[in-house]
This record gives structure tokens, C-alpha cells and sequence, in this order.
């Protein structure tokens, strides 16, 4: 059974719009079915195409599970502080995501991101 999806047109044809066929970066079709790459493979758009090596990704999740392991064996206040002061900390470590993060706030306030409110609404969130 085809659906709306596997037609756009509605025509059976592929096209878009009564444009003219759209394919994928493989010369299939762009939905991901049918053949594509060597001996007709699938693309996964999401996962890597070179093979470099992830000590970032796996350093990450190991921080993650230690942290876990930790507050799952505090008592609940206090692992719900240090918690607090961790996601605090990784919101004034990390530029780019505090930028975007106060841009957010701005916009809720009505202000602009350099308000001091804005700051303040930021840091309440990552407490909470």
C-alpha cells in the first residue's frame, strides 16, 4: 500500500509540485527507499561516514554514568544540589549553548538577552 508521502503529486510519478522528479544524493529516490549507493544500499543520513575515533562521545557517557552511579547513592536533597550545581556549571562553561539558552529568555521576558533578568531566569532553570 502507497501513501501520500510515497506520492507527493499524487500522480505516482515522484514529483513535486509537477516538478520534475526529485532524487537523492545517490541517484534514488530522496525518501530513503529503493536502491541506492553500492549494490543498492540504503544512506543513513545520521551516522557517520568517516570512521574517526569517538574518545569525546565515550569520555561523555562515562562522565554520565559516574555522575549517575553518584547521585543514585546520595541522599535525595543533596544529590538534587549537586545536580543543581552541575547543570549550572555546564550552563556558564558553555558559550555557545548559554548564548542560545538566554536568546530563549529574551524572547520569553521581552527583553534583551543581555538583561540581567535574563541571566538570573537562566540560572533558575538549570537549578530546578
Amino acid at each position: 500500500m502507497t501513501d501520500a508521502h510515497d506520492r507527493p503529486n499524487g500522480d505516482g510519478t515522484g514529483r513535486q509540485n509537477g516538478g520534475p522528479a526529485v532524487a537523492g544524493p545517490n541517484g534514488g529516490p530522496k525518501n530513503g527507499r529503493g536502491a541506492g549507493g553500492p549494490a543498492g544500499a540504503l544512506h543513513a543520513p545520521h551516522r557517520r561516514s568517516a570512521g574517526a575515533p569517538r574518545q569525546l562521545e565515550k569520555a561523555a557517557v562515562l562522565g554520565y554514568r559516574a555522575a549517575e552511579w553518584t547521585l543514585a547513592h546520595l541522599p535525595p536533597r543533596l544529590a538534587w544540589t549537586v545536580g543543581a550545581w552541575v547543570t549550572q556549571a555546564s550552563y556558564l562553561a558553555w558559550p555557545k549553548k548559554r548564548r542560545w539558552v538566554n536568546e530563549n529568555f529574551a524572547h520569553v521576558l521581552g527583553t534583551e538577552p543581555s538583561d540581567p533578568r535574563v541571566r538570573s531566569l537562566a540560572l533558575a532553570a538549570y537549578r530546578s
